[in-house]
Formats: structure tokens, sequence, C-alpha cells
């Protein structure tokens, strides 16, 4: 992999039954090239604090959550270790699969090759979202909380600021 520019982006996803967590990364190569991968995934939620800590340090950004999924579970425990959080909408989400789906296609996405995430994407499955779709974690043969971290670290990296050249 390319060096990236900047620091990235980090994301937490909370699997639906609580029984698993992620934490995502994301950020873009100097190609423009958004790189992805699963930092960690681990058992249960008792650690997800102290991993969110160490990436806002690591990035300087906000961690960026789903609340309307089952992450909303720990945002308390969050707020109160000083973790700050960006709540991604229900519209941005939307645009976030769409999006992702699309560089995946294109060859504007790549990741390290977790068996995890690649395993996740597999078994994902959707819902609809007005005339649209989202990764749904409840319709997916699997927990897809690998992949639902990945896309919502990469919402982030796509909306900043990339530096581009004019000629």
């Amino acid at each position: 992999p390319g060096p990236l520019v900047g620091k990235g982006f980090a994301s937490l996803q909370v699997g639906t039954d609580q029984r698993q967590a992620a934490v995502g990364f994301a950020g873009r190569e100097e190609d423009g090239t958004i790189r992805g991968e699963v930092a960690r995934s681990d058992a249960g939620t008792a650690w997800v604090v102290e991993a969110c800590k160490n990436a806002q340090a690591e990035t300087g950004e906000p961690i960026i959550v789903d609340p309307r999924s089952a992450t909303a579970g720990v945002l308390a425990d969050l707020k109160a270790a000083g973790v700050r959080t960006r709540e991604i909408t229900p519209a941005e989400l939307v645009e976030a699969c769409a999006a992702f789906q699309r560089e995946v296609i294109e060859g504007g996405f790549k990741h390290l090759g977790a068996q995890g995430l690649t395993d996740a994407v597999r078994m994902a499955d959707v819902r609809r979202s007005g005339e649209a779709w989202v990764f749904s974690e409840r319709a997916s043969a699997a927990d897809i909380c690998q992949l639902m971290c990945v896309v919502l670290a990469t919402s982030g990296a796509r909306t900043a600021h990339v530096p581009f050249f004019v000629y």
C-alpha cells in the first residue's frame, strides 16, 4: 500500500447481538484511492472505549458511528470517557454504502486482505432505505460489523478535503 494523505478516520460498529464489535480505519492514498481496514475486531464491547480513545488520539478526528445501530449502547460510555463521536445520518449512511459499492467495483477502494472483512462482504445483505439501500446486519447471514466499520470509516475519508492538482 502507498502512503496515506493525512491521518485518516476511525469508526466503531457494534454487532446487532452485542457479541462482536469492530473499529475501522480508512484514509486516502496519494493517488486518491481509499484504503480501509479493520483496526480491531473482538468479542463483546468491554474493550471499545479504550480502542476508540487510542484511535481518536491517532487520527485527531471524532470516531464515526451509526447511532441507529447497536453501537448506540456504548455511546454514553464513549462520551463519559471523553471520546468525541460523529454520528452519521441515515442519508449519509445511504451515500456511504452506495459510494463504497461503487469504489469497490471501479477499483477506488482497497484493503489489506483481512479475512474477516472479506467474509463480511460475502455474507452481507441489504435493506431498503427509501429508493436506495444500505447494508443490513439483521438481513445478513452473519455478523457484518467488520464491513460496517470500514464503510463508516471510508465515509470520513471520502468526504474529507483531499488536495488536488489543477493542470
